[in-house]
C-alpha cells in the first residue's frame, strides 16, 4: 500500500489575525502559489479573504497545522476549523456554509476534545521562505 498524506495548513492576516485553513495533497508552495495567484486576480472564492487582500496587500503568513499520513476522512481539518473558529467572520475566513456541509457529509464522525492544542507550529512569512524550507 502506498502512502499518502495531506498537509493541513493555515493562512494568518498579519494585520486582522484572521486565519483561513485548508488542506491539500501537493506540495504546500503550489498551493500557496494558487491561493495568491487568486488573491492577485481578484478571483479567490473567500470573499473576506479578498477583501483583506485588497485592503492591507499581501499580508498574508502560511503555517503548517499537521500533516496527516493516510487521511480517511477530513476530520483534521474540520477539527483545525472548529479549533480556530474560522468559519467565524471575527477569527476567519472560511465559510459556515463549507465546514456545516462537510461536517454533515461525515456524520456520526466524534470530534473528540484536540490533542492538536499545544504544537509547536511553524508560519513562513513568505513564499520565498516556503520554498526554501521545501526544497
Amino acid at each position: 500500500m502506498t502512502e499518502h498524506s495531506i498537509t493541513i495548513y493555515a493562512f494568518r492576516n498579519k494585520e486582522t489575525g484572521k486565519i483561513y485553513v485548508g488542506r491539500t495533497s501537493r506540495p504546500l508552495k503550489f498551493r500557496f502559489q494558487e491561493h495568491m495567484k487568486l488573491l492577485e486576480e481578484g478571483k479567490h472564492t473567500s470573499f473576506g479573504m479578498q477583501e483583506d487582500y485588497e485592503r492591507y496587500g499581501d499580508c498574508f503568513e502560511i503555517y503548517v497545522l499537521e500533516v496527516v499520513k493516510n487521511p480517511t476522512r477530513n476530520q483534521q481539518e474540520y477539527e483545525w476549523m472548529r479549533l480556530l473558529e474560522t468559519y467565524d467572520d471575527r477569527f476567519g475566513y472560511n465559510s459556515q456554509d463549507m465546514g456545516v456541509k462537510k461536517m454533515r457529509r461525515a456524520a456520526g464522525l466524534y470530534v473528540p476534545p484536540s490533542p492538536l492544542i499545544g504544537r509547536t507550529w511553524k508560519w513562513y512569512t513568505s513564499a520565498a521562505e516556503l520554498a526554501k524550507e521545501c526544497n
